[in-house]
């Protein structure tokens, strides 16, 4: 199966960076994962830029709105997938409004909601496995 384009998954939590990058390579995506966006910089800075960043909104340490400012100047062609427990209201108030720039995943997912919304915003036609969800220790993003 040919890839359908490179994902870079930024979770502290790692089970649910586990389930989205297995999700995502099961589709057919090129998966790396980092636990913090410092790492996840330090990819991008070293490497090609991915085509989306799978992003936790509440990143520990240098948080995922600052990380996603910065991605945005560093490299303005790669897409963000923000993943939140929030719910919209929530991300709002940390500065990411739900619009074409700011896709949001809202914790509780399974691989079909995952996948489906890869696809929508990178346009890509992944074939993925529809089953498994995010447990309730990765409810509170």
């Amino acid at each position: 199966m040919p890839l359908q384009g490179r994902v870079l998954v930024v979770h502290n939590e790692p089970e649910v960076r586990g389930l989205v990058a297995e999700f995502l390579a099961g589709a057919g995506y090129e998966v790396t994962q980092a636990a913090s966006s410092e790492e996840a910089r330090g990819f991008i800075e070293n490497g090609q830029p991915p085509d989306l960043v799978v992003l936790d909104l509440r990143l520990p340490g240098t948080g995922g709105t600052v990380f996603a400012h910065w991605l945005r100047q560093a490299a303005p062609e790669t897409r963000i997938l923000f993943v939140t427990g929030l719910g919209a209201e929530g991300a709002e108030e940390r500065g990411v409004q739900a619009d074409a720039a700011n896709h949001q995943l809202l914790k509780l997912f399974g691989a079909a909601e995952v996948v489906g919304k890869v696809e929508e915003i990178l346009g890509g036609r992944g074939e993925g496995d529809a089953g498994g969800e995010v447990g309730p220790d990765a409810a509170t993003g």
